[in-house]
């Protein structure tokens, strides 16, 4: 409709046209009533004046109406409106990030009708429930896919990764014991809020790191220590899987480690004023900060279950790890200190060390023998004589060097220290 007619001089003061069958018919020049003779004119609200303001004020007034209805209808929403979404929980995922500016059209997920998808529940708590974020649903799968795997995993597979302990079985039992505490807590859930959406991720993040060192620590038969707990916060009850471990050795960085290897490889030793390498063998070990105790059984009381027999000329204990134990006792001492095989000898016990410090543990299974293997790493990176080291093999066949040993040992000193 117009609000004007063509006629400049014959307008419509209340804002409608005319009846087109009244047109010859009377109008008002003053536009403060319709002249009661034209009768099928459209008649003003009852409210107004008939006056084109009215009218205005009249549409308005309909305009206001209808967007209350639909405001209070929840068809729409006032500008000023809190937003809801950092204290929506989905069922199927973390809170939906929010649209940006540009109007974004990437797919969210609804919000179940749940206690946990609302900006509170029934405890009156708001915020995001740690248990919605992807970080934390990735967490529960992994513990129920590791806890399967080391269940399902035949016996001779999983001995593998612990035959170089004592005992063995007991590992393997203690290990498959944790894993069905572990799985039986995350029934438990974890129903913490906080306003933050980071917070939840964040910390399932650190917890998964968590979760893959615990596993990898089990791989190298690293001693560990796990304890199951349950909380109650005033945001919410939670359980928390919790690993310790001995810190007490700090090994070098791998730069570091490189640079000692090669100090060792291109060191050359020379014979004392007693005729010896005994001080050549000091000099080369402190490269590596270790040194020599000529008391062999000592090393008991450090590493109880290692077998300090007869035959062993030196050891490596992790229990000790600075120190290289020299048995003076041993038939071949007298004259292998007077040759250069002393300081291939001490090479093979430094490789102990470098490979505990490059993978947490000097038995990584790596599926070879162990010995072997750590020939293999004094020949290639420390400058030790192979014939040398593997004569040793005719007598104990488990210090042979071969491609295999020598695979593994590339393999150690990359840093990757177990085989699946």
């Amino acid at each position: 409709m117009n609000f004007y007619d063509d006629n400049q001089g014959d307008d419509s003061p209340n804002g409608f046209v005319p009846n087109m069958s009244n047109m010859g018919g009377f109008r008002s020049r003053h536009g403060s009533h319709r002249s009661t003779s034209d009768k099928t004119s459209v008649s003003p609200l009852p409210w107004s004046n008939g006056s084109v303001l009215d009218n205005i004020c009249t549409v308005i007034v309909v305009i206001c109406l209808i967007l209350c209805g639909l405001v209070n209808a929840g068809v729409i929403k006032p500008s000023s409106a809190q937003s809801h979404d950092r204290t929506i929980t989905y069922a199927q995922g973390s809170p939906s990030s929010r649209p940006s500016s540009s109007g974004s059209t990437q797919n969210q997920q609804q919000p179940t009708n749940s206690a946990s998808s609302d900006s509170s529940d029934s405890t009156g708590i708001i915020g995001y429930r740690y248990d919605s974020c992807d970080q934390y649903r990735q967490y529960i799968n992994e513990i129920k896919a590791m806890h399967d795997k080391y269940h399902a995993m035949p016996a001779a597979q999983i001995n593998e990764y612990v035959k170089a302990l004592p005992d063995a079985q007991s590992a393997i039992d203690s290990w498959l014991k944790a894993l069905d505490h572990m799985l039986e807590a995350t029934s438990y859930g974890d129903a913490r809020r906080s306003m933050n959406r980071n917070d939840a991720t964040t910390y399932y993040t650190a917890k998964l790191a968590d979760l893959h060192q615990l596993e990898y620590d089990f791989k190298i038969h690293k001693s560990y220590n796990i304890s199951i707990q349950t909380h109650t916060t005033a945001t919410g009850s939670y359980f928390e899987i919790v690993l310790t471990q001995d810190e007490s050795h700090h090994a070098p960085s791998p730069q570091q480690l490189d640079s000692i290897e090669q100090q060792i490889a291109s060191f050359q030793g020379q014979t004392g004023q007693d005729g010896t390498y005994l001080q050549s063998g000091e000099q080369m070990l402190s490269i590596a900060g270790l040194h020599a105790d000529y008391d062999f059984q000592s090393m008991g009381n450090y590493c109880p279950s290692t077998e300090a027999d007869r035959y062993a000329f030196a050891a490596f204990c992790e229990g000790k790890a600075d120190t290289i134990f020299v048995n003076t006792g041993h038939e071949a001492y007298p004259y292998v200190v007077r040759s250069t095989q002393y300081l291939d000898e001490l090479r093979h016990e430094i490789a102990h060390y470098l490979v505990y410090s490059r993978c947490e543990t000097s038995v990584p299974p790596l599926r070879v023998e162990n010995e072997g293997m750590t020939n293999s790493y004094a020949v290639m990176y420390l400058g030790a004589n192979r014939d040398t080291l593997n004569s040793t093999g005719a007598s104990f066949p488990e210090y042979a060097m071969n491609a295999q040993t020598d695979q593994a040992a590339a393999s150690a000193h990359a840093g990757t220290c177990v085989v699946d």
